[in-house]
């Protein structure tokens, strides 16, 4: 979605915030780009891209109707879409599995065919490995916060520098979660279909939204 990135709602907040979020806020408050601030504190902590998803039922699959926001290049979204990886991707079930934040890379997950599919693909547009953070949700929903990396194995120094970033990464989930698409979710907004762009109608109602806008407005 990219009406985080043209219309930012105000935030809530108005006590002081770990300083790995305090650009997300101060863009929340400007009216900033808040994907670019997003991605900051993602390059901060030593990742490529991050991915907020969250979804209406327990688990995504053809029939759900799910928001997802990332700095993943586009052409693996449309990729992700394409091939309904939704239903493939191991890290939702990890996540699904465990509330716990995980590290993954290519030996994280069982060899079956399906994952090897979706690694594959995922690694031609330099996802190898990353962090998974589920999130608490109080209803019978799931959301999701990953980040990227194009590093092939986390051993070493390599995963123990990306170990020690898990904190302030839970930290940046929260309130990617708290401060923007929940935004959305609490006023009931339909979220787009998987796979099907949204209309200029769909688009203009969720920015005037995330201004914090009622629907009778």
């Amino acid at each position: 979605l990219d009406l985080l990135s043209a219309a930012a709602p105000q935030s809530k907040v108005a006590m002081l915030v770990p300083s790995i979020v305090e650009p997300l806020h101060q863009a929340a408050r400007n009216g900033g780009d808040l994907t670019a601030a997003v991605q900051r504190a993602t390059v901060q902590l030593g990742f490529d891209s991050f991915l907020y998803g969250v979804g209406a039922t327990s688990h995504p699959d053809q029939e759900s109707r799910i928001y997802t926001w990332t700095s993943a290049p586009r052409e693996w979204v449309a990729c992700y879409e394409q091939n309904a990886f939704y239903e493939l991707d191991p890290r939702i079930d990890r996540m699904r599995t465990s509330q716990s934040p995980e590290l993954w890379d290519r030996t994280s997950f069982p060899d079956t065919a399906s994952n090897r599919r979706f690694l594959i693909s995922a690694a031609s547009f330099g996802i190898r490995s990353g962090l998974i953070v589920g999130i608490n949700r109080p209803t019978r929903t799931w959301a999701m916060f990953t980040l990227n990396s194009s590093v092939p194995t986390l051993v070493g120094e390599t995963g123990q520098r990306y170990s020690g970033a898990i904190g302030q990464a839970l930290v940046l989930a929260t309130h990617v979660h708290e401060l923007f698409l929940a935004q959305v979710l609490e006023k009931c907004i339909p979220p787009p279909t998987v796979g099907k762009p949204l209309s200029g109608r769909e688009r203009e109602v969720l920015q005037l939204a995330a201004k914090g806008m009622s629907t009778g407005q």
